[in-house]
């Protein structure tokens, strides 16, 4: 991001980060999760109306029968496990790539 004040990059990187991440408003009150941190009653937090992670335990067959697979984590739509080989292979900063890729929607260009 070329010769940015700190806060215009913040702002760039909060804007793409929401343009990344939207969440319609109806979503909430139809599965009842509550924005921020808590519930009404100032307990808990649920997640999961975003595609931001997920975790896959089986595959569905042509007669849609769940088959058991062995578990996988996805960020974005990427399988963490080819994340993990891709940076290992190539030497550089997986933990900083998941980081950045988890914020604001896409893989850090390099």
């Amino acid at each position: 991001m070329k010769n940015l004040t700190d806060k215009a990059l913040i702002k760039q990187l909060t804007v793409l980060a929401q343009k990344n991440d939207p969440i319609n408003p109806k979503l909430y009150e139809k599965f009842d999760v509550k924005r921020g941190l808590r519930n009404a009653n100032g307990t808990g937090v649920l997640v999961g109306l975003t595609t931001i992670g997920d975790v896959v335990g089986y595959e569905l067959d042509e007669n849609k029968n769940k088959i058991p697979i062995p578990g996988r984590l996805l960020y974005r739509g990427y399988d963490v496990a080819d994340l993990v080989h891709d940076t290992e292979k190539r030497d550089e900063f997986g933990y900083e790539q998941a980081a950045y890729l988890l914020l604001f929607g896409a893989l850090p260009k390099t």
